[in-house]
């Protein structure tokens, strides 16, 4: 049986593949916000988002909704299950207002509380209800096997050799969709009391107010020390 916080390999699926929906997710939300910015035409940005809410996203968290729900074996994983329902209709909700809105505006408002959101729930299922549900004696690789919208299709979602703790975690030679997966990832794994070194060659900031917006007053962030292109960033977990 695994103890809550525990990570095994059908755990380790699921969140490899919150992380690939996450990043592909932002990445098209940033394409929106930067078409609106620019002002310039935003529907083509905006139709490629919700053909990837309803491609991707939905599929994923509705199959995830009715699983969960129906194999939930005792109180708590049932209440944990009922939220993530709540959420996945509001999920519904922002999407439906992403593909209606009448301004670029308007569509890219939705769209960022449609991420935030996403991006808090795949955090409580990761952290809070796959465990419990195992802790619970739910037998996980049972539970999903055959579920590649939950799980992700087979070669859809690199795997990622991660730092242990208190290791470097070297982001260099990553782009920006890449440093986010694997930054959140290792900030995920990291234990309360250690430091993550973090070597960088482009500014953190911008990844530093995601994590923090769903994970408040989790980490102790040093200020930057060197030069670019090597940079180097402390990250506590308290």
């Amino acid at each position: 049986m695994m103890t809550p916080g525990a990570t095994g390999p059908v755990q380790a699926a699921v969140e490899a593949h919150h992380g690939t929906l996450q990043s592909e997710l932002i990445r098209r939300t940033d394409a929106l916000l930067a078409a609106v910015a620019a002002q310039e035409a935003h529907e083509p940005a905006r139709d490629d988002l919700v053909d990837f809410l309803h491609g991707e996203v939905l599929p994923h968290t509705t199959a995830e909704g009715v699983i969960f729900c129906d194999s939930a074996p005792d109180m708590q994983t049932t209440l944990l299950a009922q939220a993530m329902a709540a959420q996945q209709r509001q999920l519904v909700a922002f999407a439906g207002e992403v593909a209606r809105a009448r301004t670029g505006m308007d569509a890219a408002m939705a769209a960022s509380a449609l991420v935030a959101l996403f991006m808090m729930r795949a955090e409580e299922e990761d952290t809070v209800l796959l465990p419990a549900l195992a802790a619970a004696g739910i037998d996980l690789a049972d539970l999903l096997a055959h579920q590649p919208q939950i799980l992700g299709r087979p070669g859809a979602d690199a795997p990622v050799t991660m730092p242990g703790p208190g290791d470097t975690l070297d982001l260099c030679a990553l782009d920006y969709d890449q440093c986010r997966r694997r930054l959140r990832t290792a900030l995920q794994r990291l234990e309360p009391g250690k430091t993550l070194r973090l070597t960088h060659g482009h500014e953190l900031q911008s990844l530093r107010y995601e994590i923090e917006a769903t994970a408040l007053k989790a980490y102790r962030w040093s200020l930057p020390t060197g030069e670019p292109p090597k940079t180097t960033t402390l990250v506590e977990r308290l």
